[in-house]
């Protein structure tokens, strides 16, 4: 609880004031005090900043850590719809996913307010910033391990858009992972190709041109597929299910379109949010990787399998493999 002082107390730190000083007889020199920051002590505010997380159940997650927080330091929690709009004077703690460049100035000005950033993409963090990392290369690497792990006869697809990730295209990422597990993945049973078969798409591509991308792989038979998650539609789903085809997808928890695939990859932010909180920001390290999250609704993993695939993800979030540099 903050008590006020009495009536003897000091002006508020956030005033601004002037005071006459005599400096000879009948002159004086009017000095302006300037306004000085609000105090750390005095500062009641963690701010989630709402944009690229409003209407998903990840949102409730962040809110939910932060809020237990909150309560255990007297603090408030506010949504904001932009950093742009945080008073930082009365702040001492800012939530961000996947910001753009500038929240790196704004947290250089603000050495004293705690960052929080959740994103794909790597920094250089100031000292006041802390990330959970979610690195979209290492589900794209674990989508061609998963999708070779439960194949039958290596007969492994991908259909994704023609962007790169740190340099690395999806197409070779995905790939990585499939030969990881299988080397040149050469079926038993004709045709015979090296897996996988990958064909990509424009981001934007509606369902006809999926299908017609679709096609230039679908003569290899293959029997499981990971599509891009801007590729996932009822239709065309729906069409690559009805050819008994396994369809993997990373989406994120709450999508509508989760319950369209048979298994969904992505990232747990839970684990990695609660460590970083628990050490009231008193740690030397800055960067916590989320969790790997598997869901399942098709029986394709079995105990064998599901331990080969803890075995991966557990390398990964340790940094003992790399999604970038498996050789064929």
């Amino acid at each position: 609880m903050l008590v006020s002082a009495g009536c003897n107390s000091a002006p508020p730190l956030t005033s601004t004031a002037s005071s006459a000083e005599t400096v000879g007889p009948g002159l004086t020199q009017t000095i302006e005090i300037a306004a000085s920051d609000t105090p750390a002590a005095l500062r009641n505010n963690i701010v989630i900043v709402s944009e690229n997380l409003s209407g998903t159940s990840e949102l409730a997650v962040i809110q939910n850590q932060l809020q237990s927080y909150s309560n255990d330091h007297d603090l408030s929690l506010q949504l904001i719809d932009s950093i742009h709009s945080i008073d930082f004077k009365n702040t001492t703690l800012v939530y961000l996913k996947q910001p753009g460049e500038d929240w790196i100035n704004l947290a250089q000005q603000n050495p004293t307010v705690k960052f929080i950033l959740e994103s794909e993409q790597r920094f250089n963090l100031p000292e006041n910033a802390y990330q959970i990392l979610t690195p979209r290369d290492d589900l794209v690497f674990v989508a061609g391990y998963l999708s070779a792990l439960i194949s039958e006869d290596w007969r492994t697809a991908a259909l994704v858009t023609d962007e790169s990730i740190s340099g690395d295209s999806i197409s070779n990422l995905f790939s990585n992972g499939v030969r990881y597990l299988c080397g040149l993945c050469a079926p038993v049973f004709g045709p015979i190709v090296y897996f996988p078969a990958i064909a990509t798409a424009p981001a934007l591509a509606d369902t006809a041109a999926l299908t017609q991308a679709y096609g230039e792989i679908a003569n290899v038979r293959p029997n499981v597929i990971f599509i891009s998650p801007e590729f996932v539609s009822v239709d065309f789903v729906t069409a690559l299910k009805q050819n008994g085809i396994t369809v993997i997808s990373q989406q994120t928890e709450d999508s509508g379109k989760n319950e369209l695939l048979d298994i969904r990859i992505g990232y747990d932010l839970n684990p990695a949010l609660n460590t970083l909180l628990s050490t009231n920001f008193e740690s030397d390290t800055h960067v916590f990787k989320a969790t790997f999250s598997v869901e399942s609704r098709v029986q394709k993993l079995t105990a064998g399998k599901q331990d080969n695939l803890n075995l991966l993800l557990l390398n990964l979030q340790k940094g003992f493999v790399s999604s970038h540099t498996v050789t064929q």
